[in-house]
């Protein structure tokens, strides 16, 4: 990689679950579970990508000015890209369900999705918003955990908001975003990287390569972000930021906000001999999750595999 992480596609899912399980076979088995559905959903965005969108309810201007500006698909209804997530629902979900094949309430989703009750495009809605009210409220009615909805929307909408991503880098190319969150969907990042060596001007003098670049936990739009602040309070302070890595795998660490209590997981793929399909990494990252949760700190992007019970995260 020169310049930005690579793209998901099915096979570079599978590829980077052989090598990190060949790597870390205690990290296999969740690896597995999810290859399935992290395949779809690759799949799924290049179906969707054969599909051109009416773009024109999207801003394009809300991201000028870097700092102040705002996220394209903030307060913007989601039913222009009905069609994408009705498909992703129907292709999805059972995956879902045979990857966490104890989960009852995943059932319970499916069946509500499936024409009784559930609005997905509603719903998704109100993950943007982070409307954590209402989707309490909608997972009060179906007898799920808010935290069982907000990951299964998430993984509904991951494809058709990683399409619309495809369909708008022109215009992200363009724009000079700066800010900790997303500049499409407004979410935080699962996972950031530092990049290779690139390619710069002056007869293509090589870098020293290391910049950051913030990996979205929903739509997966991959955005540079300075180095030396948090995402999630923008805190810059090298008093209050820390860095932990597990033993031999400095190439790997968490970066963590005495601020905030905020962290997240960064690689630095100058130390990989492959680009990791960014999909997969946080899965087979989730021993650095333990030791975080240990030492009290939050991740950015909650989901299954980084929130533990107390007990388990006081033994790691």
């Amino acid at each position: 990689m020169t310049e930005t992480p690579v793209i998901s596609g099915p096979e570079t899912v599978s590829q980077t679950i052989e090598r990190y399980a060949s790597q870390r076979p205690q990290m296999e088995p969740i690896l597995r579970a999810f290859e399935s559905p992290l395949r779809e959903r690759a799949k799924l965005r290049e179906e969707f990508a054969r599909d051109s969108l009416d773009l024109s309810g999207i801003d394009c201007s809300r991201l000028v000015g870097g700092d102040t500006g705002a996220p394209l698909l903030a307060g913007v209804d989601l039913a222009f890209l009905a069609r994408w997530i009705e498909r992703s629902a129907s292709a999805l979900l059972p995956l879902l369900q045979r990857a966490m094949p104890d989960s009852q309430e995943l059932d319970r989703i499916a069946e509500a999705a499936s024409g009784k009750g559930l609005d997905l495009k509603a719903c998704g809605r109100m993950l943007l918003d982070g409307d954590r009210a209402s989707l309490e409220r909608e997972a009060e009615v179906f007898g799920v955990s808010p935290a069982m909805l907000e990951f299964t929307l998430a993984e509904i909408l991951a494809a058709p908001l990683a399409s619309l991503t495809d369909q708008l880098q022109e215009k992200l190319h363009e724009a000079s975003w700066r800010q900790g969150v997303c500049p499409v969907c407004g979410s935080f990042p699962s996972v950031a990287c530092l990049g290779r060596p690139e390619t710069v001007e002056l007869d293509s003098l090589v870098g020293g390569g290391g910049q950051k670049y913030l990996h979205c936990s929903l739509c997966g739009h991959d955005w540079r972000y300075r180095r030396d602040a948090c995402p999630a309070c923008e805190n810059a302070d090298p008093g209050t930021r820390e860095m932990h890595h597990a033993v031999k795998a400095r190439q790997e660490r968490i970066e963590a906000c005495t601020k905030c209590g905020a962290y997240f997981l960064c690689i630095d793929l100058r130390e990989y001999a492959e680009d990791p399909d960014l999909s997969v990494a946080p899965l087979a990252l989730m021993h650095l999750d333990i030791i975080a949760s240990g030492k009290g700190y939050r991740p950015l992007a909650p989901a299954p595999w980084n929130t533990f019970p107390a007990r388990e995260a006081e033994g790691a």
